[in-house]
Protein backbone atom coordinates (compact mmCIF):
# COMPACT_ATOMS: atom_id res chain seq x y z
CA UNK A 1 0.00 0.00 0.00
CA UNK A 2 1.65 3.75 -0.75
CA UNK A 3 2.42 5.66 1.84
CA UNK A 4 -0.78 8.32 2.48
CA UNK A 5 -1.26 11.30 0.24
CA UNK A 6 -2.50 14.92 1.76
CA UNK A 7 -6.18 15.00 0.22
CA UNK A 8 -7.60 19.18 0.33
CA UNK A 9 -11.13 19.46 1.50
CA UNK A 10 -13.34 21.89 -0.85
CA UNK A 11 -17.01 22.85 -1.75
CA UNK A 12 -18.55 23.32 -4.88
CA UNK A 13 -21.62 24.45 -6.06
CA UNK A 14 -23.21 22.87 -9.15
CA UNK A 15 -25.81 25.25 -10.08
CA UNK A 16 -23.03 27.95 -10.62
CA UNK A 17 -19.18 27.57 -11.19
CA UNK A 18 -18.14 24.46 -9.55
CA UNK A 19 -14.43 25.10 -10.20
CA UNK A 20 -12.10 24.97 -7.62
CA UNK A 21 -9.05 25.85 -6.07
CA UNK A 22 -7.32 24.74 -3.12
CA UNK A 23 -4.43 26.39 -1.53
CA UNK A 24 -1.43 24.49 -0.78
CA UNK A 25 -0.55 21.87 1.50
CA UNK A 26 0.98 22.79 4.62
CA UNK A 27 4.34 21.21 3.31
CA UNK A 28 4.04 24.07 0.67
CA UNK A 29 3.11 21.76 -2.71
CA UNK A 30 -0.11 21.26 -4.57
CA UNK A 31 -2.73 19.02 -3.31
CA UNK A 32 -3.16 16.40 -5.88
CA UNK A 33 -6.67 15.39 -5.18
CA UNK A 34 -9.78 17.18 -3.13
CA UNK A 35 -12.48 15.42 -1.25
CA UNK A 36 -15.42 18.45 -2.45
CA UNK A 37 -18.80 18.53 -0.69
CA UNK A 38 -20.93 18.71 -3.75
CA UNK A 39 -24.14 21.38 -3.65
CA UNK A 40 -26.79 21.92 -5.17
CA UNK A 41 -28.23 25.18 -4.53
CA UNK A 42 -26.49 25.05 -1.26
CA UNK A 43 -27.40 21.58 -0.48
CA UNK A 44 -25.35 19.43 0.07
CA UNK A 45 -25.85 15.94 -1.90
CA UNK A 46 -22.18 13.95 -1.01
CA UNK A 47 -18.62 14.19 -1.57
CA UNK A 48 -16.42 13.65 -4.77
CA UNK A 49 -13.10 13.00 -4.83
CA UNK A 50 -11.42 15.20 -7.59
CA UNK A 51 -8.26 15.32 -9.35
CA UNK A 52 -6.35 18.26 -9.27
CA UNK A 53 -3.47 19.99 -11.81
CA UNK A 54 -1.21 22.82 -9.58
CA UNK A 55 -4.02 22.43 -6.86
CA UNK A 56 -7.05 23.37 -9.31
CA UNK A 57 -10.17 21.83 -11.56
CA UNK A 58 -12.53 22.92 -13.62
CA UNK A 59 -15.91 23.22 -13.60
CA UNK A 60 -16.15 20.48 -16.21
CA UNK A 61 -14.27 18.39 -14.22
CA UNK A 62 -15.63 18.46 -10.78
CA UNK A 63 -18.98 18.45 -12.30
CA UNK A 64 -17.92 15.19 -14.16
CA UNK A 65 -16.16 13.62 -11.02
CA UNK A 66 -19.81 14.47 -9.28
CA UNK A 67 -21.64 12.29 -11.86
CA UNK A 68 -19.45 9.47 -11.83
CA UNK A 69 -19.48 8.64 -8.24
CA UNK A 70 -22.89 9.98 -6.82
CA UNK A 71 -25.23 9.18 -9.88
CA UNK A 72 -26.27 11.52 -12.08
CA UNK A 73 -29.72 11.40 -11.11
CA UNK A 74 -28.57 12.42 -7.74
CA UNK A 75 -26.59 15.58 -8.83
CA UNK A 76 -29.42 16.43 -10.91
CA UNK A 77 -32.12 16.47 -8.63
CA UNK A 78 -33.93 19.99 -7.66
CA UNK A 79 -34.16 19.19 -3.72
CA UNK A 80 -34.89 22.94 -3.29
CA UNK A 81 -38.22 21.74 -1.36
CA UNK A 82 -36.36 20.19 1.45
CA UNK A 83 -35.53 23.81 2.32
CA UNK A 84 -38.75 24.31 3.04
CA UNK A 85 -40.09 23.80 6.41
CA UNK A 86 -42.56 21.64 8.01
CA UNK A 87 -45.92 22.12 9.48
CA UNK A 88 -45.37 21.46 12.72
CA UNK A 89 -43.03 24.58 14.37
CA UNK A 90 -41.64 27.60 13.43
CA UNK A 91 -39.02 27.55 11.61
CA UNK A 92 -38.08 31.56 12.90
CA UNK A 93 -37.88 30.24 16.53
CA UNK A 94 -34.93 31.74 18.28
CA UNK A 95 -31.91 29.48 19.48
CA UNK A 96 -29.40 30.08 21.93
CA UNK A 97 -25.93 28.32 20.34
CA UNK A 98 -23.82 26.67 23.30
CA UNK A 99 -19.91 25.91 23.15
CA UNK A 100 -18.03 23.91 25.43
CA UNK A 101 -14.59 24.56 26.09
CA UNK A 102 -11.75 23.74 28.99
CA UNK A 103 -8.31 25.41 28.25
CA UNK A 104 -9.52 26.19 24.44
CA UNK A 105 -6.84 27.44 21.60
CA UNK A 106 -6.87 29.46 18.78
CA UNK A 107 -10.22 27.35 16.98
CA UNK A 108 -12.39 28.65 19.50
CA UNK A 109 -12.13 31.71 17.81
CA UNK A 110 -12.82 30.55 14.36
CA UNK A 111 -15.82 28.53 15.92
CA UNK A 112 -17.11 31.65 17.54
CA UNK A 113 -17.19 33.98 14.39
CA UNK A 114 -18.74 31.07 12.36
CA UNK A 115 -21.55 30.90 14.54
CA UNK A 116 -22.35 34.83 14.74
CA UNK A 117 -22.45 34.86 11.08
CA UNK A 118 -25.49 32.84 10.84
CA UNK A 119 -28.24 33.99 8.71
CA UNK A 120 -30.62 32.34 11.39
CA UNK A 121 -29.35 34.57 14.06
CA UNK A 122 -28.79 33.11 17.77
CA UNK A 123 -30.58 34.95 20.51
CA UNK A 124 -27.26 34.10 22.13
CA UNK A 125 -23.92 32.45 22.79
CA UNK A 126 -23.22 30.87 25.66
CA UNK A 127 -19.71 29.99 25.96
CA UNK A 128 -18.99 27.56 28.67
CA UNK A 129 -16.08 27.53 30.50
CA UNK A 130 -15.18 24.35 31.95
CA UNK A 131 -12.36 24.02 34.75
CA UNK A 132 -10.09 25.83 32.42
CA UNK A 133 -6.28 26.56 33.81
CA UNK A 134 -5.72 29.78 31.65
CA UNK A 135 -8.28 32.78 30.83
CA UNK A 136 -8.03 31.99 27.17
CA UNK A 137 -11.92 31.32 26.67
CA UNK A 138 -12.95 34.51 28.78
CA UNK A 139 -10.31 36.49 26.06
CA UNK A 140 -11.98 35.11 22.95
CA UNK A 141 -15.16 35.54 24.33
CA UNK A 142 -14.51 39.14 24.92
CA UNK A 143 -12.59 39.69 21.57
CA UNK A 144 -15.72 39.08 19.38
CA UNK A 145 -17.28 42.50 20.80
CA UNK A 146 -20.77 41.09 20.10
CA UNK A 147 -22.94 41.54 23.29
CA UNK A 148 -24.94 38.14 22.41
CA UNK A 149 -21.81 35.99 23.72
CA UNK A 150 -22.00 35.18 27.74
CA UNK A 151 -19.27 33.49 29.41
CA UNK A 152 -20.71 30.98 32.00
CA UNK A 153 -17.72 29.23 34.30
CA UNK A 154 -18.55 25.26 35.46
CA UNK A 155 -15.75 24.66 37.82
CA UNK A 156 -16.71 21.23 38.01
CA UNK A 157 -15.16 19.34 35.05
CA UNK A 158 -16.79 16.99 32.68
CA UNK A 159 -18.78 17.82 29.15
CA UNK A 160 -21.95 17.00 30.21
CA UNK A 161 -21.95 19.01 33.37
CA UNK A 162 -20.57 21.89 31.10
CA UNK A 163 -23.44 21.31 28.50
CA UNK A 164 -25.80 20.96 31.42
CA UNK A 165 -24.88 24.50 33.13
CA UNK A 166 -25.16 25.76 29.41
CA UNK A 167 -28.62 24.87 28.93
CA UNK A 168 -29.38 26.62 32.69
CA UNK A 169 -28.04 29.55 31.17
CA UNK A 170 -30.15 29.71 27.97
CA UNK A 171 -32.72 31.73 27.48
CA UNK A 172 -34.69 30.18 24.51
CA UNK A 173 -36.73 26.92 24.42
CA UNK A 174 -34.06 25.50 21.48
CA UNK A 175 -30.33 25.38 22.24
CA UNK A 176 -27.76 24.52 19.78
CA UNK A 177 -24.80 22.77 20.98
CA UNK A 178 -20.93 22.61 18.77
CA UNK A 179 -17.73 22.20 19.77
CA UNK A 180 -15.05 24.48 20.07
CA UNK A 181 -12.94 22.81 17.33
CA UNK A 182 -15.52 23.52 14.45
CA UNK A 183 -16.83 25.82 12.31
CA UNK A 184 -20.45 26.03 11.30
CA UNK A 185 -22.11 26.59 7.51
CA UNK A 186 -23.98 30.28 7.45
CA UNK A 187 -27.24 27.78 6.93
CA UNK A 188 -25.82 25.70 10.00
CA UNK A 189 -28.36 27.06 12.95
CA UNK A 190 -31.51 27.70 10.80
CA UNK A 191 -31.63 23.93 9.31
CA UNK A 192 -31.38 22.93 12.68
CA UNK A 193 -34.08 24.84 13.76
CA UNK A 194 -36.39 23.81 10.87
CA UNK A 195 -35.35 20.61 12.06
CA UNK A 196 -37.83 20.75 14.74
CA UNK A 197 -40.86 21.66 12.04
CA UNK A 198 -40.83 17.80 10.70
CA UNK A 199 -42.72 16.12 13.14
CA UNK A 200 -45.06 17.31 15.71
CA UNK A 201 -42.40 15.74 18.50
CA UNK A 202 -39.02 16.64 17.69
CA UNK A 203 -37.36 16.67 20.56
CA UNK A 204 -33.18 16.73 18.86
CA UNK A 205 -32.11 17.61 15.72
CA UNK A 206 -28.59 16.48 14.00
CA UNK A 207 -26.69 17.89 11.03
CA UNK A 208 -23.49 16.67 9.07
CA UNK A 209 -20.02 16.33 10.52
CA UNK A 210 -17.33 16.43 7.81
CA UNK A 211 -13.96 16.82 8.49
CA UNK A 212 -12.36 20.28 8.36
CA UNK A 213 -9.07 18.66 6.49
CA UNK A 214 -7.75 15.55 5.47
CA UNK A 215 -3.96 16.53 5.81
CA UNK A 216 -2.74 13.43 7.93
CA UNK A 217 -3.36 9.84 7.85
CA UNK A 218 -4.93 10.07 11.83
CA UNK A 219 -7.52 12.66 10.06
CA UNK A 220 -8.29 10.29 6.75
CA UNK A 221 -9.13 7.27 8.95
CA UNK A 222 -10.74 9.15 11.83
CA UNK A 223 -13.04 10.25 9.11
CA UNK A 224 -14.00 6.93 7.07
CA UNK A 225 -14.25 5.26 11.10
CA UNK A 226 -16.95 7.57 12.25
CA UNK A 227 -18.71 8.27 9.00
CA UNK A 228 -20.54 11.40 10.25
CA UNK A 229 -20.26 12.97 6.48
CA UNK A 230 -22.27 9.90 5.26
CA UNK A 231 -25.93 11.14 5.31
CA UNK A 232 -27.42 13.39 2.68
CA UNK A 233 -31.10 12.71 3.28
CA UNK A 234 -33.06 14.06 5.91
CA UNK A 235 -34.42 11.61 7.73
CA UNK A 236 -36.97 11.02 11.18
CA UNK A 237 -36.29 8.35 14.07
CA UNK A 238 -38.49 7.52 16.27
CA UNK A 239 -40.50 4.07 17.43
CA UNK A 240 -43.67 4.99 15.58
CA UNK A 241 -43.61 5.48 11.66
CA UNK A 242 -40.06 6.38 11.61
CA UNK A 243 -38.05 2.95 12.20
CA UNK A 244 -35.02 2.81 9.79
CA UNK A 245 -34.27 -0.99 8.48
CA UNK A 246 -31.53 -1.49 10.58
CA UNK A 247 -30.93 -4.60 13.25
CA UNK A 248 -28.99 -2.14 15.31
CA UNK A 249 -32.09 0.48 16.30
CA UNK A 250 -32.47 2.87 18.16
CA UNK A 251 -29.11 1.35 19.71
CA UNK A 252 -26.50 1.81 17.37
CA UNK A 253 -23.48 3.97 17.95
CA UNK A 254 -23.34 6.96 15.68
CA UNK A 255 -26.70 5.81 13.66
CA UNK A 256 -28.60 9.41 14.84
CA UNK A 257 -25.10 11.37 14.62
CA UNK A 258 -22.74 13.27 17.10
CA UNK A 259 -22.04 15.94 19.90
CA UNK A 260 -20.49 18.11 17.72
CA UNK A 261 -23.60 19.34 15.81
CA UNK A 262 -26.85 19.08 17.30
CA UNK A 263 -30.48 20.69 19.57
CA UNK A 264 -32.38 19.77 21.57
CA UNK A 265 -35.95 21.22 22.57
CA UNK A 266 -35.88 21.53 26.75
CA UNK A 267 -39.65 20.47 26.98
CA UNK A 268 -37.64 17.17 25.54
CA UNK A 269 -35.35 17.17 27.94
CA UNK A 270 -37.89 17.98 30.75
CA UNK A 271 -39.13 14.48 30.03
CA UNK A 272 -36.27 12.54 29.39
CA UNK A 273 -33.78 13.98 31.78
CA UNK A 274 -30.62 16.31 30.40
CA UNK A 275 -27.01 15.01 30.09
CA UNK A 276 -25.80 12.26 31.77
CA UNK A 277 -22.45 13.67 34.03
CA UNK A 278 -21.55 9.98 34.73
CA UNK A 279 -20.36 10.49 30.70
CA UNK A 280 -18.92 12.19 28.59
CA UNK A 281 -15.34 13.41 28.30
CA UNK A 282 -13.46 14.35 32.00
CA UNK A 283 -15.42 11.67 33.62
CA UNK A 284 -13.95 7.77 33.82
CA UNK A 285 -16.35 6.88 31.37
CA UNK A 286 -14.62 9.26 28.92
CA UNK A 287 -17.26 9.24 26.11
CA UNK A 288 -20.75 8.45 25.13
CA UNK A 289 -22.70 11.24 26.58
CA UNK A 290 -24.49 12.11 22.84
CA UNK A 291 -25.36 8.54 21.85
CA UNK A 292 -27.09 8.39 25.03
CA UNK A 293 -29.24 11.52 25.09
CA UNK A 294 -29.94 10.75 21.43
CA UNK A 295 -31.37 7.26 22.33
CA UNK A 296 -33.27 8.56 25.45
CA UNK A 297 -34.98 11.00 23.40
CA UNK A 298 -36.05 8.40 21.01
CA UNK A 299 -36.80 5.76 23.80
CA UNK A 300 -38.64 8.39 25.20
CA UNK A 301 -41.35 8.46 22.74
CA UNK A 302 -39.93 11.65 20.89
CA UNK A 303 -38.62 11.86 17.33
CA UNK A 304 -34.94 12.87 16.31
CA UNK A 305 -34.70 14.85 13.10
CA UNK A 306 -31.34 14.44 10.90
CA UNK A 307 -30.96 17.60 9.09
CA UNK A 308 -27.96 17.20 6.15
CA UNK A 309 -27.96 21.02 5.17
CA UNK A 310 -27.06 21.55 8.96
CA UNK A 311 -23.00 21.63 8.44
CA UNK A 312 -20.17 21.75 11.00
CA UNK A 313 -17.03 20.76 9.96
CA UNK A 314 -15.06 19.99 12.45
CA UNK A 315 -11.47 19.47 13.06
CA UNK A 316 -9.96 16.10 13.47
CA UNK A 317 -6.99 15.04 15.42
CA UNK A 318 -3.87 15.58 13.19
CA UNK A 319 -1.29 13.15 15.35
CA UNK A 320 -1.74 9.07 15.20
CA UNK A 321 -0.83 8.94 19.40
CA UNK A 322 -3.61 11.63 19.69
CA UNK A 323 -6.09 9.41 17.23
CA UNK A 324 -5.23 6.84 19.29
CA UNK A 325 -6.11 8.12 22.75
CA UNK A 326 -9.13 9.24 21.01
CA UNK A 327 -10.47 6.12 19.53
CA UNK A 328 -9.61 4.51 23.18
CA UNK A 329 -12.22 6.99 24.46
CA UNK A 330 -14.91 6.41 21.84
CA UNK A 331 -14.47 2.51 22.61
CA UNK A 332 -14.89 3.16 26.89
CA UNK A 333 -17.23 5.88 25.81
CA UNK A 334 -19.40 2.75 23.90
CA UNK A 335 -19.24 0.29 26.51
CA UNK A 336 -19.78 2.50 29.23
CA UNK A 337 -23.16 3.96 27.20
CA UNK A 338 -24.08 0.19 26.12
CA UNK A 339 -23.93 -0.93 30.46
CA UNK A 340 -25.96 2.00 31.54
CA UNK A 341 -28.84 0.87 29.59
CA UNK A 342 -28.31 -2.69 29.59
CA UNK A 343 -28.89 -2.14 33.69
CA UNK A 344 -32.57 -2.07 32.53
CA UNK A 345 -33.97 -5.45 32.30
CA UNK A 346 -36.38 -4.84 29.45
CA UNK A 347 -33.01 -3.21 27.31
CA UNK A 348 -30.57 -5.16 28.67
CA UNK A 349 -32.61 -8.13 26.73
CA UNK A 350 -33.19 -6.43 23.83
CA UNK A 351 -29.51 -4.98 23.36
CA UNK A 352 -27.80 -8.51 23.78
CA UNK A 353 -30.26 -10.07 20.89
CA UNK A 354 -28.33 -7.71 18.96
CA UNK A 355 -24.49 -7.76 20.86
CA UNK A 356 -23.28 -10.24 18.63
CA UNK A 357 -23.99 -8.80 15.33
CA UNK A 358 -23.31 -5.40 17.21
CA UNK A 359 -19.58 -6.06 17.41
CA UNK A 360 -19.35 -7.79 14.18
CA UNK A 361 -20.42 -4.51 12.72
CA UNK A 362 -17.95 -2.60 14.91
CA UNK A 363 -15.09 -4.63 14.32
CA UNK A 364 -15.87 -4.53 10.39
CA UNK A 365 -16.07 -0.92 10.07
CA UNK A 366 -12.63 -0.04 12.13
CA UNK A 367 -10.89 -2.78 10.26
CA UNK A 368 -12.53 -0.70 6.55
CA UNK A 369 -11.17 2.64 8.39
CA UNK A 370 -7.84 0.88 8.84
CA UNK A 371 -7.49 0.36 5.37
CA UNK A 372 -7.29 4.03 4.25
CA UNK A 373 -3.29 3.86 5.41
CA UNK A 374 -0.25 1.53 6.49
CA UNK A 375 0.15 4.16 9.19
CA UNK A 376 -2.57 4.22 11.65
CA UNK A 377 -2.17 0.58 12.79
CA UNK A 378 -4.15 -1.19 15.45
CA UNK A 379 -7.29 1.43 15.56
CA UNK A 380 -9.58 -1.74 15.65
CA UNK A 381 -8.05 -3.14 18.79
CA UNK A 382 -7.46 -0.32 20.88
CA UNK A 383 -10.97 0.74 20.11
CA UNK A 384 -12.50 -2.75 21.31
CA UNK A 385 -10.11 -2.80 24.06
CA UNK A 386 -11.25 0.37 25.13
CA UNK A 387 -14.66 -1.29 25.19
CA UNK A 388 -14.14 -3.78 27.38
CA UNK A 389 -13.28 -1.05 30.27
CA UNK A 390 -16.27 1.07 29.79
CA UNK A 391 -18.47 -0.88 32.29
CA UNK A 392 -15.50 -0.14 35.02
CA UNK A 393 -15.76 3.78 33.64
CA UNK A 394 -19.37 4.26 33.92
CA UNK A 395 -19.15 2.66 37.75
CA UNK A 396 -16.95 4.65 38.54
CA UNK A 397 -18.36 7.67 37.32
CA UNK A 398 -21.82 6.96 39.36
CA UNK A 399 -20.12 6.98 42.11
CA UNK A 400 -18.61 10.46 41.27
CA UNK A 401 -22.07 12.56 40.56
CA UNK A 402 -23.53 10.75 43.92
CA UNK A 403 -21.30 12.94 45.69
CA UNK A 404 -21.66 16.35 44.42
CA UNK A 405 -25.22 18.97 43.65
CA UNK A 406 -26.45 18.57 39.98
CA UNK A 407 -26.59 21.63 37.38
CA UNK A 408 -30.51 22.33 37.20
CA UNK A 409 -30.82 22.81 33.37
CA UNK A 410 -34.35 22.69 32.94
Amino acid sequence: MTPFEPVAVAEAELAGDAGIVCAARPDGAPYATAHVLIRRHGIPVGFADVALDEGRAGARAVQAAARAQLGAQAVAADRRAELAPGPYGDPAAPATVVICTKDPGPLLARTLESVLAQDHAPVEVVVVDNASRTDAARRMAAATGDPRVRLVAEPVAGLCRARNRGLAAARTELVAFTDDDVRVDRGWLAALVRGFTRAPRVGCVTGLVPSAELDTAAQAFFDARVRWSDGFTPRLFDLREHRPDDPFFPYGAGLFGTGANFAVARRALAEVGTFDEALGMGTPAQNGDDLDLFLRVVLGGWTLAYEPSSVAWHAHRREVDALRRQMRTYGVGLGAYAFKHALRPRIALDMGRRLPAALVHLARDARAAQGTSTEVPGMAATELRGLVHGPAGYLRSRRLVRGRPAVSAT
